[in-house]
């Protein structure tokens, strides 16, 4: 079961740094320029901007996977990649700027604070940790 985790505002530098050295391998970053924003796949915002339904959002995702797994093999050795692990070939969309239902997260909150900063946005910006360790479940139903 997940728990609940409470907001808390990071000061400065040395305050960021604290907190990147508690890092562990379960723990993933995630950065946005706004906090006001939801954590939404890009996906899930282009079906919202465009108004488009979640029954043709999933006829859209799967022709966007056909279609990329067509062409793979113009971007990387593709051949070995079993087609019915749809999750592995999300993380290859989304690793090749295909709009996907994943969210992007890091291992490294380094990389996570870039993202939150990088605008220099006059809207507070987000950084989210959480330990992945909660989600044992999904390495199980991956395995089958």
């Amino acid at each position: 079961m997940l728990k609940e985790k409470s907001t808390k505002k990071i000061k400065d530098w040395k305050h960021f740094v604290e907190i990147a050295k508690k890092s562990s391998k379960s723990i993933i970053y995630r950065g946005q320029s706004n906090a006001k924003w939801p954590l939404n796949p890009a996906l899930s915002r282009i079906l919202k901007k465009k108004n488009i339904n979640q029954n043709d959002g999933l006829e859209i995702e799967q022709e966007a996977l056909l279609a990329f797994q067509s062409e793979a093999h113009k971007f990387s050795n593709f051949e070995d990649f079993d087609k019915q692990d749809i999750l592995l070939w999300w993380e290859y969309m989304q690793h090749h700027n295909v709009p996907t239902r994943l969210l992007d997260w890091s291992s490294s909150p380094h990389v996570a604070i870039y993202f939150a900063v990088k605008d220099l946005s006059e809207e507070n910006a987000a950084f989210f940790v959480f330990d992945v360790g909660h989600l044992d479940w999904i390495q199980s139903v991956r395995a089958g």
